[in-house]
């Protein structure tokens, strides 16, 4: 699979054999012996050469390239948690799994939902972290569609959009759009 992925890609990206030697530091025939599969570059060229074409190291070993395209799927995305305006800790984790929570007691002025990433599973259940809070269920459920397209994608990293800041007005949370 690998010699065929490689050439696939060198080829797509219009490189010659010399083109990509030069980029990842080999000779012009150790490329050749890569797509012929007579030989495998060390882990050093092979992180070279995923980096290079930004793929995986799996999509380069295990991967069947289908119509041309080099995204696989990924099934963890990193997204950092925005409740930094409750002064609260602002955390960065790869989630797998994501829900909505509606806010029980929100008043209008407030926040209806929050959404929770998944990012471990443990004996005592699953580990999760608040990441933001939202106008309304829609916009919500507008993010998780988000993050799942980002994820089938077979991006890494994912910016939260829909959210909106909070602040605490008594014993309520409320909307606080000045600091958008």
């Amino acid at each position: 699979m690998f010699s065929e992925n490689l050439k696939k890609l060198r080829t797509n990206k219009g490189l010659s054999q010399e083109q990509l030697s030069e980029i990842i530091d080999v000779s012009r025939q150790s490329i050749s012996k890569y797509e012929s599969g007579i030989a495998q570059p060390g882990f050093d060229k092979l992180i070279a050469i995923a980096k290079y074409f930004d793929v995986s190291i799996d999509f380069l070993l295990l991967s069947e390239n289908n119509n041309n395209s080099a995204t696989v799927k990924s099934d963890k995305i990193t997204i950092t948690s925005h409740l930094d305006s409750l002064k609260t800790f602002a955390s960065v984790a790869s989630y797998y799994a994501f829900t909505i929570s509606k806010i029980i007691g929100s008043n209008a002025n407030g926040p209806q939902t929050v959404v929770w990433g998944t990012y471990d599973s443990g004996l005592f259940g699953d580990k999760r972290q608040m990441l933001a809070y939202y106008r309304s269920f829609e916009d919500a459920k507008k993010e998780i569609s988000s993050i799942n397209d980002a994820m089938q994608q077979g991006q890494t990293n994912y910016d939260l959009q829909y959210f909106v800041n909070v602040r605490l007005k008594g014993l309520n949370y409320i909307i606080d759009d000045s600091t958008r």
